[in-house]
């Protein structure tokens, strides 16, 4: 249930962001207790975790986690205290890493477009909204009829292109592959295109990022278009591992939630039925808000 947590929350930050409430996680002053906690605390602190994770590996991740807890436990800690043991663990300086994504609001906005050549290579290109570049990793994923390819990527500039040489038809071009951004990636993409990812992405954030804009398109296409995505939607219901993705399908099918148009999915929406949101990747540090770190 890992990949639905993250996934719920990344839904519920999307829509912090959208109606201009996020703010830092840590803080250098002390603030008032009204100011810390709540969904910012609990989502926005289990993605960047998440985002953590990723960025150190499995086994730093967890050493680093491990001497965190032992070290501290049952006293009181400071961010910096967990920064310490993360970079101990890993041998990186996480210095930059906790400057904007602990210290700061979360400010990056990454839109993405993709096109295939004549020759056959597939060129993405991607591009920072926000003022200033902001350190950002970023894996993406092309896929065809012969096979899956990876490319990470660090991006710092405004604009950047990548390019992919693939051969056989052009099935899916995945930004943010995995899910390890704390936001999503704006990338239009064909209804084909969104079908295919759907069914076939691997991890829950990709079925799911297919499932919000296929909902949007869904709402203005022609009746013969809406028939074929209903019959996407229902196999999605009965069939897809994720209990997230099968039940927001069935939401849409009998017309109870629009939780998932255009990137507005709210955190009690999803949190309906039979979920439990684990917390605990989160809860195993304190970032301090409440007294400054």
């Amino acid at each position: 249930e890992y990949e639905d947590d993250v996934e719920k929350a990344r839904a519920s930050f999307q829509r912090i962001r959208n109606a201009g409430r996020d703010r830092p996680l840590a803080f250098r002053e002390p603030i008032l207790e009204s100011q810390a906690g709540g969904a910012i605390v609990y989502d926005k602190g289990l993605l960047i975790m998440h985002l953590l994770r990723n960025e150190l590996g499995e086994k730093a991740f967890w050493e680093g986690i491990k001497r965190y807890t032992r070290r501290h436990y049952g006293g009181i800690v400071r961010t910096e205290d967990f920064r310490r043991a993360m970079e101990e663990a890993s041998g990186k300086s996480l210095s930059d890493f906790f400057e904007q994504w602990l210290y700061r609001k979360t400010g990056a906005e990454l839109i993405a477009r993709h096109r295939r050549l004549e020759n056959g290579e597939v060129v993405v290109e991607i591009e920072q909204r926000q003022n200033e570049p902001v350190k950002i990793t970023l894996d993406i994923a092309v896929e065809t009829s012969r096979r899956r390819q990876n490319q990470q990527v660090l991006l710092s500039e405004k604009k950047r292109e990548v390019r992919f040489r693939v051969a056989g038809d052009l099935l899916s071009v995945r930004l943010d592959d995995r899910g390890n951004l704390p936001f999503y990636v704006e990338h239009e993409r064909s209804l084909e295109m969104l079908l295919y990812q759907l069914a076939h992405e691997p991890d829950v954030a990709g079925r799911a990022d297919a499932l919000r804009l296929i909902q949007a398109v869904g709402a203005k296409s022609d009746e013969p278009t809406r028939a074929r995505i209903k019959l996407a939607l229902e196999s999605r219901a009965a069939e897809d591992k994720s209990r997230l993705i099968r039940k927001l399908t069935r939401d849409i099918l009998s017309a109870k939630s629009t939780a998932i148009s255009e990137g507005t999915m709210n955190y009690d929406n999803l949190a309906q039925g039979n979920y439990r949101s684990d917390r605990q990747l989160v809860s195993v540090f304190n970032f301090s808000s409440r007294f400054g770190s």
